[in-house]
């Protein structure tokens, strides 16, 4: 597949891949698929796909290295449903239940402290009345992992989370890397084979949406 990759010293080097070459592979792998052209809608539908409690894998833009990696390759899901630790530890990562759950969020909204946290994840006490909103990830000590993004460094991630905590109030969502650790999800085929052999309800290329039950792709958008 054709892909080129950001110079040293861009934010987020690594390869990219054109909705071409995205709609090739899709095409090659006989996958059904929705094409939403415009990307708030996209959002939108992704957010409702999110609140019913599924596992979204997110593929877009730049393939990143170390903390910055999570913003184009990641596994997504609300962290305020109650099954979130389970899902994604479990069924996903196949991990104990008890394994952190990172959160990520807007950096200029992150309501349960009292700084931004950036790239480097930080642990921070959560306050009981945003404990319902991040119970899939909370700790036995009442504290989650964050790491904060801002529209520069990942737009498409950062519009997700916004619009989602506009429409339901969850102000971030639990983000693991999509992949294993020795076998990284950096192509689109890559990210396909991993949805289709994990615990994955649906992926999200670009704008190109893939489900394993076919009726999620009529949940309508606003």
């Amino acid at each position: 597949m054709p892909a080129h990759t950001e110079p040293i010293g861009t934010r987020a080097p690594g390869p990219v891949f054109s909705e071409q070459d995205v709609k090739a592979t899709l095409d090659s792998c006989r996958l059904t698929y929705l094409y939403e052209p415009d990307w708030g809608r996209l959002h939108d539908r992704v957010s409702r796909i999110l609140s019913g409690g599924l596992l979204v894998a997110w593929f877009q833009g730049t393939a990143g290295f170390g903390a910055k990696a999570i913003t184009g390759r990641a596994v997504l899901t609300d962290p305020s449903n109650r099954w979130a630790r389970e899902n994604v530890n479990r069924f996903f990562r196949q991990v104990p239940l008890e394994t952190s759950l990172p959160l990520v969020a807007a950096v200029e909204d992150q309501p349960w402290c009292d700084h931004q946290i950036r790239f480097a994840v930080q642990s921070v006490a959560v306050g009981a009345e945003w404990r319902n909103q991040v119970t899939g990830a909370v700790d036995r000590q009442d504290c989650v992992d964050v790491q904060g993004i801002s529209e520069s460094d990942a737009p498409r991630l950062h519009e997700l989370i916004r619009g989602h905590r506009a429409r339901t109030g969850v102000p971030a969502l639990i983000a693991v890397p999509l992949g294993a650790p020795s076998e990284p999800a950096c192509t689109p085929r890559d990210a396909i084979r991993t949805t289709f052999s994990s615990a994955i309800d649906v992926l999200v290329i670009e704008r190109f949406v893939l489900a394993k039950d076919h009726w999620l792709l009529g949940i309508p958008a606003r």
